[in-house]
């Protein structure tokens, strides 16, 4: 069986990382299917590849060690709206971390705060809440 295309998440990821050339992919067969959507919005570029990857899942688990690191200890989330402001914030400061942030140097703290409270004011409630 196959899952609902995993596009509107893909559309979230996209919006504050450059466009890429290559996705890769684990062998779920929603994502080339979701991929060719995107390219038609224009979210994707056309050449861009998606390229399946067999243990794909263990790479996105070293990526995000580090956030589940971080989220352990603050598991006392009362309320679904602060959870999610804080593990986007979890995201933001990684991606920063990481020079995933296109214009911004890893370790150039006087240009990274603009964008910082930038990204932290635009947090907004998710569109359902508990």
């Amino acid at each position: 069986v196959v899952s609902e295309r995993p596009s509107d998440f893909s559309r979230r990821c996209w919006v504050a990382v450059s466009t890429p050339r290559v996705i890769n992919v684990d062998q779920n067969a929603a994502y080339p299917g979701a991929i060719q959507d995107l390219k038609q919005a224009e979210v994707l570029l056309e050449n861009g590849l998606c390229r399946p990857v067999k243990y794909l899942t263990n790479i996105v688990e070293q990526d995000h060690r580090f956030i589940k690191r971080s989220v352990k200890p603050g598991l006392g989330f009362h309320f679904y709206p602060t959870a999610w402001r804080t593990l986007q914030a979890y995201e933001i400061m990684h991606l920063i971390r990481k020079g995933q942030v296109r214009g911004l140097d890893q370790g150039d703290r006087l240009a990274q705060k603009p964008f910082i409270e930038g990204c932290l004011a635009s947090l907004h409630q998710p569109e359902s809440s508990f």
